[in-house]
């Protein structure tokens, strides 16, 4: 078992060394030892901790954390999403059907590097949501859905911040962020009108957009798989293609369970 730790550590800590670009090497909380850090404590919390922490307590409303949280995520977004879209297909000239890995040192490169790095520490904050939903006891909210996205979207992220920074990947990060930014709007608007969260009129909605988000993501990743005349890594293409099928197959799933059967049976 030595051997074979041992063995592992070796080969990872080459491929962390030899294959990571240098643009992001050296920022804080982007190892993979921290990373694996911060979603085993926020499983750990949001599965142990915090239930056994809430059992006799009443349920804290966090309005203002709230309030604060919300905004800050709508103005994270929209800030990303436009900083990164300018950078790379407005003023970089970026190929929307194929772009390659550019590891690009000048200052426009840094640029792209630091806005992907700023994106994957919008996911580690994207997981108090979950700590928000225990300290709230909103537990029916804690699906497998919900922790899943969550972890699989900080843990890629680092991957991406580390290996894979910009090229045609990055589509998805700019995509998710206007996505989000409506979201965390939601969130932030049902906190001054909370009729709004009674009417399921808003969340079937932005049920729909997230569909249409994991749609168009497919059919990205799927263009390059299909044929193969992209100068980008086809693991990764794989990779993001398979897993924007899988949370559409869920998000699709939650869409009828939570208002097709619904409507039926009313």
């Amino acid at each position: 078992m030595a051997l074979v730790l041992r063995y592992l550590y070796t080969n990872i800590n080459y491929l962390f060394n030899e294959y990571q670009d240098p643009r992001t090497k050296d920022f804080p909380v982007h190892t993979l030892p921290k990373v694996l850090a911060i979603i085993g404590v926020y499983l750990y919390f949001i599965k142990v901790w915090g239930p056994r922490f809430m059992e006799n307590r009443k349920p804290y409303e966090l309005k203002t954390i709230l309030i604060l949280y919300n905004s800050l995520q709508v103005i994270a977004n929209i800030w990303l999403g436009i900083y990164a879209t300018y950078h790379s297909y407005w003023r970089g000239g970026w190929n929307f059907f194929c772009e390659p890995i550019k590891k690009d040192f000048t200052e426009q490169g840094y640029r792209v590097a630091f806005v992907v790095y700023c994106y994957y520490l919008l996911k580690v904050v994207d997981l108090f949501d979950t700590v928000f939903f225990v300290l709230r006891k909103k537990y029916n909210q804690i699906t497998f859905l919900h922790v899943y996205h969550h972890a699989i979207m900080a843990f890629g992220t680092f991957i991406a911040s580390k290996f894979v920074i910009a090229g045609h990947g990055s589509m998805l990060g700019i995509v998710n962020c206007y996505v989000h930014c409506i979201m965390y709007m939601y969130y932030l608007i049902s906190s001054f009108k909370p009729d709004m969260k009674k009417s399921p009129w808003w969340k079937k909605h932005i049920t729909h957009v997230q569909m249409i988000q994991f749609t168009f993501l497919i059919f990205h990743f799927g263009r390059p798989l299909v044929m193969q005349d992209c100068d980008y890594p086809q693991a990764m293409c794989a990779i993001c293609f398979l897993q924007n099928l899988f949370m559409l197959l869920l998000f699709s799933d939650f869409y009828r369970k939570a208002y097709l059967t619904k409507k039926k049976v009313n």
